[in-house]
Protein backbone atom coordinates (compact mmCIF):
# COMPACT_ATOMS: atom_id res chain seq x y z
CA UNK A 1 0.00 0.00 0.00
CA UNK A 2 1.72 3.28 -1.32
CA UNK A 3 -0.04 6.79 -0.22
CA UNK A 4 -1.59 6.59 2.75
CA UNK A 5 -1.92 8.87 5.03
CA UNK A 6 1.56 8.59 7.50
CA UNK A 7 2.30 7.39 10.77
CA UNK A 8 -1.23 5.68 11.10
CA UNK A 9 -3.01 2.46 11.09
CA UNK A 10 -4.53 0.19 8.55
CA UNK A 11 -6.27 -2.98 8.66
CA UNK A 12 -5.49 -5.89 6.26
CA UNK A 13 -8.83 -7.75 5.55
CA UNK A 14 -9.22 -11.21 4.90
CA UNK A 15 -12.43 -13.09 3.78
CA UNK A 16 -13.49 -16.24 1.93
CA UNK A 17 -15.53 -14.73 -0.41
CA UNK A 18 -15.63 -11.57 -2.67
CA UNK A 19 -18.75 -9.37 -2.58
CA UNK A 20 -19.53 -5.58 -2.90
CA UNK A 21 -20.97 -4.52 0.43
CA UNK A 22 -22.54 -0.91 0.36
CA UNK A 23 -22.21 1.06 3.61
CA UNK A 24 -20.33 -1.44 5.60
CA UNK A 25 -18.52 -1.16 7.75
CA UNK A 26 -19.68 2.97 7.76
CA UNK A 27 -21.86 4.56 5.49
CA UNK A 28 -20.44 5.32 2.24
CA UNK A 29 -17.86 2.71 2.15
CA UNK A 30 -18.43 -0.62 0.33
CA UNK A 31 -16.60 -3.94 1.56
CA UNK A 32 -15.45 -5.97 -1.17
CA UNK A 33 -13.86 -8.91 1.01
CA UNK A 34 -16.62 -9.71 2.60
CA UNK A 35 -17.53 -11.60 5.02
CA UNK A 36 -14.59 -10.75 6.88
CA UNK A 37 -12.68 -13.89 8.23
CA UNK A 38 -9.76 -11.95 10.02
CA UNK A 39 -8.36 -8.06 9.98
CA UNK A 40 -4.72 -7.35 10.45
CA UNK A 41 -3.89 -3.99 11.70
CA UNK A 42 -0.92 -2.79 10.78
CA UNK A 43 1.14 0.47 10.95
CA UNK A 44 2.21 2.97 8.11
CA UNK A 45 5.45 4.39 7.88
CA UNK A 46 6.12 8.26 7.42
CA UNK A 47 4.88 11.33 10.05
CA UNK A 48 1.66 11.22 11.30
CA UNK A 49 -0.68 13.86 9.85
CA UNK A 50 1.55 13.90 6.74
CA UNK A 51 -0.75 13.11 3.94
CA UNK A 52 0.31 10.63 1.28
CA UNK A 53 3.53 9.74 3.13
CA UNK A 54 2.60 6.35 4.21
CA UNK A 55 3.03 3.01 3.35
CA UNK A 56 2.53 -0.51 4.45
CA UNK A 57 4.22 -4.03 2.80
CA UNK A 58 3.45 -7.44 4.31
CA UNK A 59 5.91 -10.53 3.58
CA UNK A 60 4.44 -13.59 5.08
CA UNK A 61 5.09 -17.27 4.18
CA UNK A 62 2.37 -19.04 2.84
CA UNK A 63 1.86 -22.78 4.35
CA UNK A 64 1.42 -26.00 1.96
CA UNK A 65 -2.15 -26.54 3.78
CA UNK A 66 -3.39 -23.20 2.01
CA UNK A 67 -2.40 -24.52 -1.57
CA UNK A 68 -5.42 -24.34 -4.23
CA UNK A 69 -6.82 -21.56 -1.72
CA UNK A 70 -8.74 -18.42 -2.61
CA UNK A 71 -8.85 -15.47 -0.54
CA UNK A 72 -9.72 -11.75 -0.99
CA UNK A 73 -7.98 -8.77 0.77
CA UNK A 74 -8.90 -5.19 1.16
CA UNK A 75 -7.44 -2.58 2.99
CA UNK A 76 -8.67 -0.13 5.53
CA UNK A 77 -6.87 3.05 6.17
CA UNK A 78 -7.61 5.40 9.19
CA UNK A 79 -7.15 9.18 8.03
CA UNK A 80 -7.63 11.28 10.10
CA UNK A 81 -8.55 14.10 7.59
CA UNK A 82 -11.74 12.53 6.73
CA UNK A 83 -15.31 12.95 8.25
CA UNK A 84 -15.77 9.48 8.71
CA UNK A 85 -11.66 9.07 9.25
CA UNK A 86 -11.53 5.33 7.71
CA UNK A 87 -11.03 5.15 3.55
CA UNK A 88 -10.75 2.16 1.58
CA UNK A 89 -8.77 0.33 -1.38
CA UNK A 90 -10.34 -2.04 -3.84
CA UNK A 91 -10.52 -5.43 -3.39
CA UNK A 92 -7.49 -8.26 -4.03
CA UNK A 93 -8.11 -11.81 -5.32
CA UNK A 94 -4.93 -14.01 -4.39
CA UNK A 95 -5.12 -17.44 -5.50
CA UNK A 96 -2.47 -19.08 -3.42
CA UNK A 97 -0.81 -22.41 -5.58
CA UNK A 98 -2.61 -25.22 -7.35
Amino acid sequence: LNGAPGGTVVSLVFALSAQQTPNWPFPGMVAYAYPVVLALPLPTTGTFGTPGTGRMQVTFAVPRSVAGATFYHQVHVYDPSLSIPLNYTAGLELRYGR
